[in-house]
């Protein structure tokens, strides 16, 4: 994703490209988080 993103996404400086990686960072805990929950059938 780096890749694709340092050349099809224009980034002003590294400081956001270090926001957008940290973006991803959190959003695939979030993710991780809730395949570890369990799922309740109602």
């Amino acid at each position: 994703y780096i890749r694709f993103a340092t050349i099809y996404r224009r980034f002003a400086d590294v400081e956001d490209l270090a926001d957008e990686i940290e973006s991803l960072q959190e959003r695939r805990q979030l993710e991780e988080s809730l395949r570890a929950q369990l799922r309740l059938d109602l």
